[in-house]
């Protein structure tokens, strides 16, 4: 059944999406698996059909610690309209590095411990906060249940602002998510839902718990270009993997209702990004 779309606000803005060039930019030889092309022209289609006037482009795995793809994109799109979330080597980036990607409108730094692995991951998180504090960065991370609830003493004493991506990991991570967000520097990214449950119904409850504990530190994202069409098995880098098909206006109409009112929606889709990346 068609549904009219949610009206967004001005400036709404999306907090992750995948810039995917490789004609370009090529992919990591080294990388888990291989996506489609979806560069910045087929992201601004998308964004004008969903009314979207700001977007944060996360570094996706697949580029490794190469920002090259990422920079280009920010470069089109203009620090009126975009922010960078960058994939770094914290232990052998240099701080010009560094303090040229802030120029480029980079952000925070994605730590993604479904990639890398987790044996490490608290002193990975202490030397990212400390290369990325005099930036004024925040650390972005993608952790499962388990992980993110042994970080859970190192996140909330971190110098940074953390945000943890994809619901902090749905209905299963509630509770980490629901403590960890009582430390003032803990976000959480609204984002693919399709990543943490069967359906929208089963994360209503985190949803209602973290918008009556922290509102004003909720993000939306649509997570587009929606990787990971094989589910995530049977991964082969030398084949493309398809996207996702996902009816993000659905997904809108979820939240909208879920959250049912316009003052905390228009902070969770305006003003919330604009404080945390810098509008």
């Amino acid at each position: 059944m068609n549904m009219a779309p949610v009206s967004l606000p001005t400036d709404a803005c999306d907090c992750h999406v995948h810039i995917l060039d490789p004609d370009r930019f090529p992919y990591a030889q080294a990388r888990a698996y291989t996506p489609p092309p979806a560069p910045v022209a087929q992201l601004r289609q998308f964004h004008q059909g969903l009314g979207i006037g700001r977007t944060v482009v996360v570094q996706p795995s697949c580029y490794a610690f190469d920002n090259s793809a990422l920079c280009s994109a920010l470069d089109t799109l203009g620090l009126e309209a975009a922010r960078g979330v960058a994939v770094v080597d914290v232990e052998r980036v240099s701080d010009g590095e560094l303090e040229r990607l802030s120029h480029l409108g980079v952000r925070g730094v994605r730590l993604n411990f479904h990639v890398q692995g987790a044996n490490e991951a608290a002193s990975a998180c202490k030397l990212a906060a400390d290369r990325i504090q005099p930036f004024g960065w925040h650390l972005q991370l993608y952790a499962d249940v388990q992980t993110l609830t042994a970080l859970g003493p190192t996140l909330e004493n971190l110098p940074v602002p953390v945000v943890l991506d994809h619901f902090g990991g749905g209905a299963a991570a509630a509770p980490t998510v629901a403590r960890l967000m009582h430390a003032p520097g803990v976000w959480v990214k609204l984002s693919a839902p399709y990543r943490v449950s069967r359906n929208f119904d089963e994360l209503v409850p985190l949803v209602h718990e973290l918008m009556d504990s922290a509102d004003d530190r909720l993000l939306w994202a649509s997570d587009w270009p929606h990787t990971g069409g094989s589910g995530g098995q049977a991964r082969h880098p030398e084949k493309i993997e398809p996207f996702r098909q996902v009816n993000v206006q659905a997904d809108l109409h979820a939240l909208h209702a879920a959250i049912g009112d316009d003052r905390r929606f228009r902070a969770l889709m305006v003003d919330n990004p604009a404080r945390l990346y810098g509008f």
